[in-house]
């Protein structure tokens, strides 16, 4: 089965992943300077996964670099002044498909990352669809179907969205194994529960999990009530399995959450101050059946909507929508979940489409004020659709619930009319709605008609071709499932592979200019000109190649540098809004002193934005962007002057006008003043994770380093422990006395660290469950006395 799954999945994404391309969007480096300039430029395959190459591939190239040296990397020191490594909302350090990039290239670790999350995203369909009834051949299809699943396709390019949806029918379907073993045994089980939550919460992205995490409890306590109600089933032990199984999953996942929850309180995006009531516009739901409605940046056509509602699609194939009716149509028969596929399925089209639910939601839910874009509950449609879509193919099959060799009951042949009259039905239904599309779509100016009958066109097809198949059921069920999966073989072939790039590696991130020049002259880069998201050399690049960025993007901005920033060049809400610094809008905020303590000692900017002559031209007049030289007094200083200070008394201090950073610092948690005769520094080699710092100091002082001030950080001074002090705001030092010293930092996330000892007791909890621990031993049974089935 998932060999078969495999094979699709590599057939589809052969020609983005075949030997020396990649699926990393690469192409869309274009929209930004030095790219657009570069010779052979042109226009990009898909601008809607820009996200991954700016952001997710940046960042799982710096963890790949660490774990080829054997380490999981905690601080990244290129963005922002450094940020913790965990969380970053980008890629988990500790989700284990991510350990690929040890031993592969990144390209390449990239690649088999999204291809083998397709095919777990399949296999959970086939799980989920097993578990509620369905047999092995029309759960393959529903499986199958999975690769169809336009919103997973869409957005598997971004690595934790694309974890934080496939495992989704693995938790639902290892939940219902759970919920309903008849009085035990329980135990292993809960393991399996256990294990898919704990990889779950490891690797998906919070929202997802989020609205993932509500799906879950509303779906076991259905479970559990249903159950109890119907026929007296008990309430307290799988109920308590369930919890158990929650808790050594999320403890295994610990090195994760733990951290996840100490940051989001020091973030500058805190929560939406009003519901999130934007929703999918009520005219997309013809995307169900047209999925390219609204055009296709892969095609190049872009129609009447925004770029996150085109990957926010409801579409999980012609064939499965069909499908997924015959489902429905049985829902008053005795089967396992189909109802409540039914209803979970109903109440995701009305979260995506609607806007009322969610100011109930924001009002009553704590966290639920934490996200954006509630549309975004269109991912878990896949997890109930295409199990429904399994079910409604095997009444269509006419299979029932008994063994593959039954005659068919009088229940079955009902329900598998039932099926194809539902089938011919929502086939009809769906060509009047494209047909009605169509003729709307094409009589807007300027709309691409030729490509919107061609996409008509195939939505009409394949509406045809399930519904003969559906109709031929009654005699022919073998041909009746070989046309089916045929049908959800050509949605694939046609949907699947041209949603990705197929760009060549090498020279996929090629030199330029901005980047060797910053590189050269070490310290960090600031940019000046338009505030855009994509301005020259783009956020999060400088991650890729290994230059420190004053600016850049982060969905977890810290709070305290936004703070910092906006004492340079006030940008008002922007951070908040958009995750991410904006460049200085005019180049004489360059004098500010708060971009010495940064070290910036390059700048970037395009050529039309005037820049004064006392920052020296570093590349040739015909390379773009214009770079510039600035002056720094380092990395690090040896400050003569620290005093203590609250808080407040330190930002005052960093926002005076007058204030030196080379002569003074204020310092929070200083015992008593500092004062000596400053002193010189040097940078010694050292991991990401640790700096090394040569001091010379003839009086003593205060070592102030420009790079972000963290719980975690730790330090040394000639190997006797040293305290780390806040000071000027968001910067770290240590207390220095006379002479000659070398200083060492090190890194170490509190949350993480702790975690990872919660991962150890998590692990021995699932070790404990696997122990067979019987009432007598096999030893000391007599030869005749027989085995009891264990209730664990």
């Amino acid at each position: 089965m998932a060999l078969s799954y495999l094979v699709v999945a590599t057939v589809a994404l052969w020609p983005s992943i075949r030997p020396g391309r990649t699926l990393v969007p690469a192409d869309d480096l274009i929209i930004a300077t030095p790219y657009s300039t570069l010779p052979g430029a042109h226009e990009p395959h898909n601008l809607q996964l820009s996200d991954a190459t700016f952001q997710f591939f940046p960042w799982f190239t710096f963890l790949a670099e660490g774990l080829r040296h054997g380490e999981i990397r905690q601080w990244n020191p290129t963005l922002l002044g450094g940020l913790p490594v965990t969380p970053n909302g980008n890629i988990s350090a500790y989700y284990p498909p991510t350990w690929l990039a040890a031993v592969l290239s990144p390209f390449d670790a990239y690649d088999l990352f999204v291809l083998l999350h397709l095919v777990i995203g399949a296999l959970g369909i086939y799980l989920l669809s097993r578990v509620l009834g369905a047999r092995a051949g029309p759960a393959w299809v529903a499986g199958l179907l999975a690769f169809t699943a336009a919103f997973w396709v869409h957005w598997s390019t971004h690595l934790v969205h694309l974890a934080g949806m496939v495992w989704v029918p693995w938790v639902l379907a290892a939940t219902t194994w759970l919920l309903t073993a008849d009085g035990g045994p329980y135990r292993r089980r809960m393991v399996a529960l256990a294990a898919v939550v704990g990889l779950w919460l490891l690797g998906g992205s919070p929202q997802y999990l989020y609205y993932g995490g509500l799906a879950l409890l509303a779906w076991s306590a259905t479970v559990l009530v249903v159950r109890r109600l119907r026929g007296g089933a008990p309430l307290l032990r799988p109920g308590l399995a369930f919890a158990g199984a929650l808790v050594l999953g999320s403890l295994v996942a610990a090195p994760v959450l733990l951290p996840t929850l100490t940051t989001a309180g020091g973030v500058a995006r805190q929560k939406e101050t009003q519901p999130q009531t934007e929703h999918v516009p009520k005219k997309d739901a013809i995307r169900a059946l047209v999925p390219d409605a609204t055009g296709n940046a892969a095609d190049g056509i872009l129609r009447d909507s925004s770029d996150e509602l085109r990957m926010d699609s409801p579409f999980v194939g012609v064939t499965g929508l069909l499908l997924a009716a015959a489902g429905a149509a049985g829902m008053g028969r005795r089967s396992r979940g189909r109802w409540l596929l039914v209803a979970a399925a109903g109440a995701v089209l009305v979260l995506a489409f609607t806007g009322l639910p969610h100011r109930v939601l924001y009002a009553v839910l704590p966290g639920y004020n934490r996200f954006r874009s509630s549309p975004r509950w269109l991912f878990l449609l896949p997890a109930f659709a295409l199990p429904l879509a399994a079910l409604g193919l095997q009444d269509l099959l006419g299979l029932g619930a008994g063994a593959p060799g039954e005659e068919a009951t009088t229940a079955t042949a009902t329900a598998a009319g039932r099926a194809r009259l539902a089938v011919l039905a929502t086939a009809a239904i769906g060509a009047a709605a494209v047909a009605v599309w169509f003729v709307h779509a094409r009589s807007e100016p300027g709309a691409p008609t030729a490509y919107f009958g061609h996409r008509a066109g195939l939505a009409l097809g394949l509406l045809a071709v399930v519904a003969g198949g559906a109709w031929m059921a009654r005699s022919r069920p073998r041909l009746t499932l070989v046309v089916v999966a045929l049908a959800a073989l050509v949605e694939v072939g046609f949907n699947t592979p041209r949603w990705y790039p197929r760009v060549p590696q090498r020279g996929a991130y090629p030199e330029v200019a901005v980047a060797d020049i910053a590189a050269q002259r070490g310290g960090r880069i600031v940019r000046v000109g338009a505030r855009t998201p994509f301005g020259p050399f783009a956020p999060d690049l400088a991650t890729e190649y290994g230059v420190d960025d004053v600016q850049g993007l982060s969905v977890l901005f810290p709070a305290d540098y936004d703070r910092f920033l906006r004492l340079i060049d006030h940008y008002g809400l922007y951070a908040r809004i958009a995750n991410i610094a904006p460049p200085l809008r005019t180049a004489d905020r360059l004098e500010s002193p708060l971009l010495d303590v940064l070290d910036v000692r390059t700048v970037v900017a395009e050529r039309d934005v005037p820049i004064p002559a006392a920052y020296p031209l570093l590349v040739p007049l015909d390379t773009e962007p214009w770079v510039y030289a600035r002056t720094s007094p380092g990395p690090a200083i040896v400050v003569a002057t620290a005093t203590p200070a609250t808080e407040a008394q330190m930002w005052d201090g960093v926002a005076a006008a007058e204030w030196d950073p080379t002569k003074t610092a204020a310092v929070v948690g200083l015992r008593t003043p500092v004062a000596g005769s400053g002193g010189t520094v040097a940078s010694l080699p050292a991991p990401a994770d640790r700096e090394l710092w040569d001091v010379d100091a003839p009086a003593g002082g205060f070592l102030r380093v420009g790079s972000r001030w963290d719980a975690g950080w730790t330090a040394t001074v000639d190997g006797r422990p040293a305290t780390v002090l806040r000071a000027d705001g968001i910067f770290r030092g240590v207390v220095v006395p006379a002479g000659h010293h070398q200083v060492r930092f090190t890194y170490r996330n509190p949350g993480e660290m702790h975690g990872r000892l919660l991962a150890v007791v998590g692990a021995g909890g699932l070790a404990c469950l696997l122990v067979p621990w019987s009432g007598k031993s096999r030893r000391g049974r007599q030869p005749n006395t027989p085995r009891h089935r264990s209730h664990e």
